[in-house]
């Protein structure tokens, strides 16, 4: 048995009763009502109850989601935030998705996938509907649920009803639904909506009744308190720096830096002085900002290749070398004694961070206005050559 229970957020919505409606009809305007749902916040406990567990699998979800008209591929952007408490005492399975037009990341499982339709549009598509609608709960947003109610008022392999009822002592609208496949009932569901909004109360879904592997599934909403879904990279990242840390594998970001502003970063310097610069700074001349891991086998010989390649400029070009570490004995060992023209930074995890580097090193050459020329990813023998001939294409 499968029950999920999903609390009320903040919606809009208009008045009006479909009790006495043809039920294909209701299914219809419930439907209309929740495309109309706009900004939403909601909180879900979702239970999942199997046929040979003892308790029930009991999922804690916050959703939030903002409509965004320009979008083809969804028309809203959300953001899920999942907990699975295991067993009393021990760690919280947790997870979340996030979906903003173009882009999706999930994380479940230490795992973090990113989908970007500009880098590959294909698992946008396809019958499912794609990756963005097709994932872990977004079949709990109302957009979703009215997609839902549209498609079981148009199937003729579905029985409608409607009926009142009510949640958790407050009165509710029933839209209900019976499955029958070739002379088998596989499907009933039922939708609680509240009377007054046509917003969801509860969802409750009983797959294969009276079989071996019946599974029940129920949804009960109410209150979140889940700001409003992330507009961009940044946002998501600033919500989850720990998981971008850890279990990020993708270069999509670093890679899309190229004629963008360099990100902002105030950082320690080796003296423990701080070095600071907002993002749209100029830099004093064409500047090269190396990221760097002290613990990449590489990256001895990537100092050494850096400056033997800006040695070879007619023009001044400097040189920000960005350690991932705080251990300044290490770092010193790596850059030696620093020259003209060279700046050392320790700390540099959210530089990282925001400009999506996931590889080491990542090389970012900066017009002098600050602008983000090329990226160069990775050690490789030809690095030196790269570098200069990337280098002295920079404008002062």
């Amino acid at each position: 048995m499968i029950t999920a229970l999903v609390f009320p957020g903040r919606m809009a919505g208009e008045n009006g009763s479909l009790f006495s409606a043809e039920p294909a009809r209701a299914f219809l305007s419930a439907a209309d009502c929740l495309d109309r749902a706009g900004r939403y916040s909601g909180e879900v406990k979702y239970s999942v109850a199997l046929p040979m567990a003892d308790d029930d699998v009991v999922y804690n979800i916050r959703l939030s989601s903002a409509d965004c008209p320009s979008d083809t591929l969804l028309g809203f952007s959300y953001l899920i935030d999942w907990q699975l408490p295991v067993n009393e005492g021990a760690d919280t399975v947790a997870g979340f998705t996030d979906y903003y037009p173009g882009h999706l990341y999930i994380y479940r499982d230490r795992r973090l996938r990113e989908y970007h339709h500009d880098w590959d549009s294909i698992p946008f598509g396809g019958k499912s509907g794609g990756v963005q609608r097709s994932g872990q709960f977004v079949d709990l947003f109302p957009r979703i649920i009215a997609a839902r109610l549209r498609e079981m008022a148009s199937d003729s392999t579905y029985t409608l009803s409607v009926a009142r009822g009510n949640v958790e002592g407050a009165p509710a609208l029933l839209l209900k639904a019976r499955r029958i496949l070739n002379g088998q009932e596989c499907l009933q569901s039922e939708y609680s909506l509240d009377p007054s909004t046509l917003m969801p109360l509860r969802i409750s879904s009983l797959f294969n009744p009276g079989m071996l592997g019946e599974q029940e599934v129920t949804a009960l909403y109410g209150a979140s308190s889940l700001p409003a879904p992330p507009a961009a990279e940044e946002e998501i990242i600033a919500l989850y720096p720990t998981i971008f840390d850890r279990y990020r594998t993708s270069n999509y970001s670093v890679e899309t830096l190229r004629g963008e502003p360099m990100p902002g970063f105030a950082l320690p310097t080796l003296t423990g002085e701080r070095y600071m610069r907002n993002k749209g700074d100029r830099f004093p001349n064409p500047t090269v900002v190396a990221l760097l891991d002290p613990d990449v086998d590489t990256t001895a010989e990537t100092v050494a290749l850096l400056r033997r390649a800006l040695d070879r400029l007619p023009s001044q070009t400097d040189l920000i070398f960005a350690f991932k570490s705080s251990d300044i004995d290490t770092v010193e060992a790596l850059t030696g004694r620093l020259r003209p023209g060279e700046i050392c930074l320790l700390s540099a995890a959210p530089l990282v961070r925001s400009t999506g580097a996931n590889a080491f090193p990542a090389i970012l050459l900066c017009d002098a206005d600050g602008t983000v020329s090329s990226v160069i990813l990775g050690f490789s023998s030809t690095l030196a050559d790269n570098l200069t001939s990337s280098a002295a294409l920079l404008k002062p």
